[in-house]
This record gives C-alpha cells, sequence and structure tokens, in this order.
C-alpha cells in the first residue's frame, strides 16, 4: 500500500496550488488525478496557425490577482480581452446589432446587470428583473447575458450574491488572455511536484489523524487528504466517504450549484471578415466570437441550450445552422474539426462552476470547512471572497487548504 503524507485529490489549480504550498514546506504530498492530464476545468485547444482556443476558463479576471500574479512569475504572455467589433443579438430568428436595441430605446444587458449592483435583500435575480419597468425583449436578453456571465439561471442566481462580487472584485480590473493558452497556468503549478494521472478515488475512508483513499484496485495512506472535486460529485457519490459525511456538510453541498456548460471551437476554412460577438436567445441560445483575420471560432452553450446540445449531438452542419443567422459570412461546408468539452456531462465535474445561489450564500463556507485535522477541502466552491467561480478562487482556496493542513500538523 502506497504511502504519503498528505493527498491531494484533484489536479485542477486547487489541488496544485495546495500542493505547491505544502511541498514547498516539506510536507510529502501526493496529488491523484482521474483525468489523463491535469488542469480540471481549465482546457485549452489548439488548431494549427491559431490563438489558442480555451474549452474551460476563459480569462484571468484581474491583473492583481493570484492567476496574474503567478502568470507573471512564470513568464507568461498575457493581453487584455479583446473586446472589439459588431456585438449581435438573436432572439426568435430576430437578429440585429447592439447599436439598433439602444437606438430604439432599449436597455443594455449590461446596464441591468450594473444596476444589480444596488442590491441587498436576498432575492434571485429573476425577480429583480422582473420587477423592473422594461420590454420583454430587454429581459429575455439580459436573462441570456447574465447566464453566461455568472453561470446560473436568474431564477437561481442571488442577487445580493452578484451584487458583492460586483462591489469587491478582489482580483482587481481588467481580463486578461493568457497568449501560450490558458492550461501553461496548471502546468507552472505543477512543476516538481508528484502527480499522478488516471487514478479515480472512489472511496476515503478517514478517522482522526488517518486516510485511506482507495484508488482503482488499490489504495494509499496518509495523515490527511485534501479534497478539491465540485460538491456535486460528492452528492451524485462519486467519490464516497466512510464514514458518511456529517449531513450538516452533504447539505452544504447539497446547496452548492454548478452552471451546466457546453464549449466549442472549431476552425472555418476561411478567416472572419470582421470581429464579433454574437448572443443567441433560444432552445439552442450561446455566445459566439470570432475575431477579424482568425479562423477560429469560439461558442458556449449553457443551462437549457448545453442540455439541448448535449440531447441533439454537435458536428460542423449543426454548428453552421446555429451560427449562420448572426456571422453570415460562414457558408456551407465552412466549418472544420470541433474541439468540445461538455462540462455538464464531464462525471468529475457535473458542471462549469459554481454561482451565488439565492437562499444559500453561505453554503460555500459550510462546505469549506475542514473535518478535524484530517481531512480539508479546496475548489472555487469553497470561495466567497470576491473569487467565487474564478480560478482566482480556486487558488487561493487550494493555498487556504494547505495552511490548514500546516497549522494542524504544527498542533499535533
Amino acid at each position: 500500500m502506497d504511502t504519503a503524507e498528505v493527498v491531494v485529490v484533484g489536479a485542477g489549480v486547487a489541488g496544485l496550488a495546495c500542493a505547491r504550498e505544502l511541498a514547498r514546506a516539506g510536507v510529502a504530498v501526493v496529488v491523484l488525478e482521474a483525468r489523463d492530464r491535469i488542469g480540471g476545468r481549465i482546457r485549452t485547444a489548439r488548431i494549427a496557425g491559431e490563438a489558442p482556443g480555451e474549452l474551460g476558463a476563459q480569462v484571468i479576471h484581474g491583473e492583481a490577482g493570484p492567476a496574474a500574479r503567478f502568470s507573471r512569475e512564470g513568464g507568461l504572455r498575457t493581453a487584455p480581452l479583446e473586446r472589439g467589433g459588431r456585438l449581435v443579438f438573436s432572439v426568435d430568428g430576430r437578429v440585429f446589432d447592439a447599436s439598433e436595441l439602444l437606438a430604439g430605446g432599449g436597455v443594455a444587458p449590461w446596464t441591468l446587470e450594473r444596476e444589480l449592483g444596488g442590491t441587498h435583500a436576498e432575492v434571485s435575480v429573476g425577480e429583480v428583473l422582473a420587477a423592473r419597468s422594461t420590454s420583454g425583449l430587454d429581459l429575455a436578453i439580459a436573462r441570456e447575458w447574465l447566464i453566461h456571465r455568472w453561470g446560473g439561471h436568474p431564477d437561481e442566481l442571488s442577487a445580493a450574491g452578484v451584487a458583492d462580487a460586483m462591489r469587491a472584485p478582489a482580483a482587481g480590473a481588467g481580463e486578461l488572455v493568457v497568449l501560450e493558452g490558458y492550461d501553461r497556468l496548471p502546468a507552472l503549478l505543477a512543476s516538481g511536484l508528484d502527480v499522478r494521472l488516471g487514478r479515480v478515488v472512489r472511496r476515503i475512508r478517514w478517522s482522526e489523524g488517518s486516510v485511506e483513499v482507495e484508488v482503482g484496485d488499490g489504495a494509499m495512506t496518509a495523515r490527511a487528504a485534501v479534497v478539491t472535486v465540485p460538491p456535486p460529485a460528492v452528492v451524485e457519490r462519486r467519490l464516497a466517504f466512510e464514514p458518511a459525511l456529517p449531513s450538516a456538510r452533504m447539505a452544504a453541498a447539497r446547496a452548492i450549484d454548478l452552471g451546466d456548460a457546453v464549449v466549442l471551437c472549431a476552425s472555418t476554412s476561411e478567416p472572419a471578415p470582421w470581429s464579433a460577438w454574437a448572443l443567441v436567445v433560444g432552445e439552442y441560445g450561446g455566445l459566439w466570437h470570432v475575431q477579424a483575420g482568425s479562423r477560429l471560432v469560439t461558442a458556449s452553450f449553457r443551462n437549457r441550450a448545453a442540455a439541448a446540445v448535449r440531447r441533439t449531438g454537435i458536428d460542423p452542419p449543426l454548428v453552421e445552422r446555429l451560427i449562420a443567422p448572426v456571422l453570415p459570412w460562414i457558408a456551407s461546408e465552412t466549418i472544420g474539426r470541433l474541439h468540445m468539452a461538455d462540462w455538464g456531462g464531464d462525471p468529475f465535474t457535473l458542471g462549469a462552476y459554481s454561482y451565488p445561489r439565492v437562499g444559500f450564500l453561505d453554503a460555500p463556507r459550510g462546505w469549506a470547512a475542514p473535518l478535524g485535522s484530517t481531512v480539508f477541502f479546496a475548489g472555487e466552491a469553497t470561495s466567497v471572497e470576491g473569487y467565487r467561480g474564478l480560478v482566482d478562487g480556486a487558488i487561493e482556496s487550494g493555498r487556504r487548504a494547505a495552511q490548514e493542513v500546516l497549522a494542524s500538523r504544527s498542533s499535533r
């Protein structure tokens, strides 16, 4: 039976940041990862001759956060996210530029989003929007916009939670892309660590000061374990505990939801003639992006659209049909190879990222609390101080869990 002082379950940035801190303190730590790659919900696609396409986390949110800091320290090149170009909306088959919406007296979705910053009552974003005197078209666009921005459906999304995040962006201003690809960040964090891929952890047996981690047909023992898998994976018993987690802990896990998402990158036979963002509202609604001069097309589908894409299956002809109304220069047989990540269908995550859920804003704290001095928890779903749902939150949670492990170690 293999042994270590600490076992970290999951090689996303939370697990890697935790293991990095522990290794620097002289702790013998092993990271077990179910996939054949590191990075968790950071995943990058590469198409020859084009900039990397992000299938998971898209950008670094803020120039002052840990993701930006680690990138700078590791020599990764970053650049501001390019937001130029046309912004197109499509609702019920009607396609129009954002300028048309505003010229006709409509309210921009980002304006409605900013208004949420003054919300203090614990109500859903859907209720706040419904109470505002504005058109059905404005509301339809705003609801889709917020789904893509925050991950959760407006009727489940906490207006107070969104307001808190907007008032105090812990990572600072700005949105950055990693020019070499976001997956270079977890590669930096993993440097020098003992990371073992293809190790699916199904059960953790624990008692004070000792854990036994079932890995395939074998097991590993350690003094402590750090669990970084998302709460839904525990709720669905993809990872079980023996003895079972306390009822209050499971209640916290059930209260944390991850928005559904399917993300794709595709190549086109011809470069885009202009830059554009296209927000489509409907059963197959999504957010599309092209950059002038590039052959790369990216799209994300959330909630019911993610479910529709998963149910139907997606291929180049479907992509062409979905994209044609908003990016008409893409003709038949233009789309080449697809790169896709189905986060809601991923058995190790069961979703994209957590969001502030109405009525359950304290759930992350309940999920994050250690079990004695033996089992510790990290991951973006444990982060509440301005980093929730972000790579920064995952990194900070891993470092926080490492300090908890070290504190328990020194007290023995």
